[in-house]
C-alpha cells in the first residue's frame, strides 16, 4: 500500500488504541468484555451517548494519540538515519 497507506493505517490504529485505553482506564472495561459480558459493556459505554461526556473522551484520546504519534514518529525517523551519519570527525 506504500508509504501513504502505512501512514493512514498507523494513524487509524493509534486513534483506536487511544480510545481503547480510555475505555480501559476510565470505564474499567477489558477487551473481552464485549464478548463475555455484553450487558456490562453496554451499561458502561452508555454515558458516551451524551455529548457532554465527549469532551473528556476527546481530551484524553487526543492527548494520548499525540503522545503515541510523537513517539512513533521519533522512532520511525531514527530508524531512517544512516549508520554513522550523526558522527562528527573522521
Amino acid at each position: 500500500m506504500g508509504r501513504l497507506g502505512g501512514s493512514v493505517f498507523t494513524v487509524a490504529m493509534l486513534g483506536l488504541a487511544s480510545f481503547g485505553i480510555y475505555l480501559g482506564r476510565f470505564l474499567r472495561l477489558n477487551s473481552w468484555d464485549i464478548l463475555v459480558r455484553p450487558a456490562r459493556f453496554i451499561e458502561r459505554i452508555e454515558p458516551l451517548a451524551h455529548p457532554a461526556q465527549w469532551v473528556e473522551v476527546l481530551a484524553f484520546a487526543l492527548t494520548f494519540f499525540a503522545f503515541a504519534f510523537a513517539v512513533q514518529w521519533f522512532i520511525a525517523s531514527a530508524s531512517r538515519l544512516r549508520p554513522g551519519a550523526s558522527r562528527v570527525g573522521p
